[in-house]
């Protein structure tokens, strides 16, 4: 019977930590306060700090004493603070800074890749590449794969990371998309580069910006213009459950949710919104906001109170963290 507790509890352990950690930081007089929940809302850890990363569901990057580290869900520290910065682990990897070189090491803390370029973007799981900043071109950028060889060379202004096998880059002071082909296991260029403003996909759909104005651009290069001229569009999440992309209402200067038929899901309630990652987006909006049923008019008598804070909300727009 005691070990067939035991095992209970064990296998639960497992399940806890690979819940989600939605980070969030709390100012209480002049100090910072790192507090970690589950998605069910629950606290899990909380602890001094001077800023932390995103949500995830690995180690969480963590900066203390001026210097960045990693911790799990109950705040204890898996890789002490000895780095310059450190982002979330993607694809099992973490980009680190040690003066003002970035490299890739593992969650053992061994240095994969080595840290020597100027500049460094996360992994992607499906096509297991990050742009880098080549040091011996002239500084643009190209991708490199886990072993470091360069796999796009060198030859954009600045390159971001691959989102659903495409990524932004820069190229001729215009940005356009690389695509790759996981079939042919080749990257083709779509599109390009004839855009002033451009975002990084989300399962299908992201923004552009031209001479004409805001569009949404599906991953086939096709263009739609936007149903309200007084919406900035913004990046699309990858979800399994819903794509919702961020916006801006210009008549309020409030940000809300639509999905990529242009329907808003979550209206424009909030002073802050930021893209969906993991199914949760951390919001600025109205400290009694719980649900987006609030009318738009308590927001905003909330907002001249100065009565707002950082949360969660979910895919739905109910709030989760308190």
């Amino acid at each position: 019977m005691k070990k067939f507790v035991i095992f209970i509890y064990f296998f639960s352990s497992l399940l806890y930590t690979k819940d989600i950690i939605l980070p969030i930081i709390k100012h209480y007089e002049n100090q910072k306060i790192c507090i970690l929940y589950s998605s069910k809302g629950e606290i899990t850890s909380s602890f001094l700090c001077e800023d932390i990363r995103n949500q995830t569901k690995d180690l969480i990057s963590v900066k203390k004493n001026n210097r960045w580290g990693f911790v799990d869900q109950q705040g204890n520290w898996v890789i002490r603070n000895e780095y310059d910065f450190a982002d979330n682990f993607y694809s099992d990897l973490a980009r680190v800074r040690v003066k003002d070189k970035y490299g890739f090491i593992d969650k053992k803390n061994s240095i994969i890749i080595p840290i020597k370029y100027n500049y460094a973007g996360n992994f992607s799981d499906k096509v297991n590449l990050a742009p880098i900043q080549c040091n011996d071109h002239n500084y643009l950028y190209g991708y490199i794969d886990k072993q470091g060889i360069i796999k796009i060379e060198c030859q954009y202004q600045i390159a971001y990371e691959f989102r659903n096998l495409i990524a932004r880059a820069r190229k001729w002071d215009l940005y356009g998309y690389i695509y790759f082909d996981p079939a042919k296991r080749i990257l083709e260029e779509f599109k390009n580069f004839q855009y002033e403003l451009a975002g990084d996909f989300g399962n299908s759909i992201t923004y552009v910006f031209n001479h004409n104005g805001f569009f949404l651009i599906h991953k086939d290069g096709h263009l739609i213009h936007p149903k309200n001229s007084n919406w900035i569009l913004g990046n699309f999440s990858i979800s399994d459950v819903k794509s919702l992309g961020v916006f801006q209402d210009l008549q309020t200067g409030l940000y809300g949710y639509m999905n990529e038929d242009q329907q808003i899901v979550i209206p424009a309630i909030f002073l802050r919104a930021y893209e969906f990652f993991y199914d949760y987006a951390k919001v600025i909006g109205p400290s009694i906001y719980k649900d987006p049923n609030i009318p738009l008019e308590v927001a905003q008598r909330e907002y001249r109170l100065n009565k707002y804070e950082e949360f969660y909300i979910d895919l739905y727009g109910n709030r989760v963290t308190y």
